[in-house]
């Protein structure tokens, strides 16, 4: 799917919504990038984005196509513009929560976060790209040091 095929299915999703679930958010954008939720770990993209105070423009809903590409490789044009109306609804619902003084989506998307660093055994208290940039390094700094120990060896 191309960048302008995702955008008029954006287009098309967003038109389906009453303007009353929209009111209040004065953009609705698309941007080419890939987004890590830690940018050092694979497979956890994030998809939208709702921004309370966007600058001077106020509230604004960001829908990333790069990683809807790498979330939904495979999947058919209906499927992804099914995942574009859910990643909608659920960034509407943080600006109407938002909006209500309330966090309760936020809170559930921390607990999700919890949940899958548990499943792949991380800390949930320890951000995960720190430490994986930690052990990359000391893996790197290992082999050189064994490299020049060989080296010094022969």
């Amino acid at each position: 799917m191309t960048f302008e095929q995702f955008e008029l299915l954006f287009g098309r999703e967003l038109k389906k919504i009453p303007l009353r679930f929209k009111q209040g958010v004065l953009g609705f954008h698309v941007e080419k990038r890939t987004v890590r939720y830690y940018p050092t770990v694979a497979g956890l993209y994030i998809l939208g984005k709702y921004q309370p105070d966007n600058g001077y423009l106020g509230p604004a809903i960001t829908l990333y196509y790069g990683s809807f590409m790498k979330v939904c490789r495979g999947l058919s044009f209906k499927e992804i513009q099914v995942e574009i109306a859910k990643t909608i609804a659920h960034e509407l619902l943080h600006h109407w929560e938002n909006l209500a003084g309330r966090n309760l989506l936020m809170e559930k998307d921390l607990k999700k976060l919890a949940r899958w660093k548990r499943q792949l055994g991380f800390s949930t208290k320890d951000r995960m790209g720190r430490d994986l940039r930690e052990v990359i390094l000391f893996l790197y700094m290992l082999f050189l040091s064994l490299a020049f120990v060989t080296r010094l060896a022969e």
